[in-house]
């Protein structure tokens, strides 16, 4: 029986296709990121150094942590991402609305009004605000994360380290919180 050259069998591998998908979704994402990034600090108004640092501090905090806590690497990898790129975004899209309702208004007035170059300072506190909350939220994160894997040890012995001191030292009565006793 002879087989003709449409009925040749062919050999798929569906798993190489979706890790080859998903190494270059990871890879994009990384590549949106230093895009964002880049094009973030061209449009910044104001403390475009100090953004860099937050940004370059927190990319440093995510590879110690992904280092330091094992399991977790998946899940820090994850919100850095979304830590990250929301950022970006938000900084992003403030500064530019600073730049275009203020910046612009105050630089084409000869004598600005006072109000509002006190409006553009109140906003410009506020972003400073908005860039260095985000990134030290998140490294308070990845810092407590980190804090489980003391000593190299998995999640499991940490927390059945945590239950072993629980029961052996238990509370004294007149130490607890008595819900009733209320004044």
């Amino acid at each position: 029986m002879k087989r003709n050259e449409s009925e040749i069998l062919r050999y798929s591998n569906d798993r190489l296709y979706y890790q080859v998908k998903d190494n270059l979704k990871t890879i994009g994402a990384y590549v949106f990121m230093l895009i964002l990034w880049v094009v973030t600090v061209s449009f910044q108004t104001s403390l475009y150094t100090f953004m860099n640092l937050c940004c370059l501090i927190m990319t440093i905090i995510t590879a110690i942590g992904v280092i330091k806590a094992k399991e977790d690497r998946e899940t820090i990898f994850k919100q850095f991402k979304k830590v990250f790129i929301l950022y970006l975004v938000t900084i992003f899209f403030y500064d530019l609305l600073v730049k275009v309702a203020l910046v612009d208004k105050i630089n084409s007035v000869t004598n600005p009004d006072a109000a509002l170059i006190t409006l553009g300072n109140f906003l410009t506190y506020i972003s400073t605000i908005a860039k260095f909350g985000t990134a030290a939220g998140y490294i308070t994160w990845v810092v407590q994360k980190c804090g489980i894997f003391n000593n190299n040890k998995t999640k499991k012995q940490q927390i059945a380290e945590l239950r072993d001191y629980r029961e052996n030292n238990p509370q004294k009565k007149e130490d607890r919180f008595d819900y009733n006793d209320r004044m």
